[in-house]
């Protein structure tokens, strides 16, 4: 398949990591709050790079890492894919680790909120 080019408003994602969730599933087994309607290609949330932008769209640019979240139809907009055309509105730059301390926003979360790496959620406390 040709890759997609962004339209006015738009950005097209070079997909590097995608997240699953009961919505993307609720959405194929059709039970979700929208039905499909095909051709569509289901998935909100996304990371990677900006590979393009369309028309208008002036707060990101080429290469800048980016992730996507649900705010948009699956109907018009789906993330399931080597390159992913998103709108620009509801974009969350990702920040890359701080130059000094080389920490990311999630390593200063407290443990309690972060995900377990070892498949075992820590003990409240």
């Amino acid at each position: 398949m040709p890759v997609p080019r962004p339209g006015p408003g738009e950005l097209r994602i070079r997909v590097q990591a995608l997240g699953f969730n009961r919505a993307e599933a609720l959405y194929r087994a059709g039970a979700y709050l929208e039905s499909p309607e095909f051709p569509a290609t289901p998935g909100y949330e996304a990371s990677g790079t900006v590979d393009a932008v369309g028309e208008g769209v002036s707060a990101f640019r080429v290469g800048d890492p980016v992730g996507s979240i649900p705010a948009f139809s699956q109907n018009d907009y789906g993330v399931y894919a080597t390159h992913a055309l998103v709108p620009a509105r509801g974009r969350s730059p990702s920040r890359p680790p701080h130059p000094r301390s080389g920490r990311r926003d999630v390593d200063a979360l407290p443990d309690r909120l972060r995900c377990p790496r070892r498949g075992r959620p820590s003990a409240p406390r």
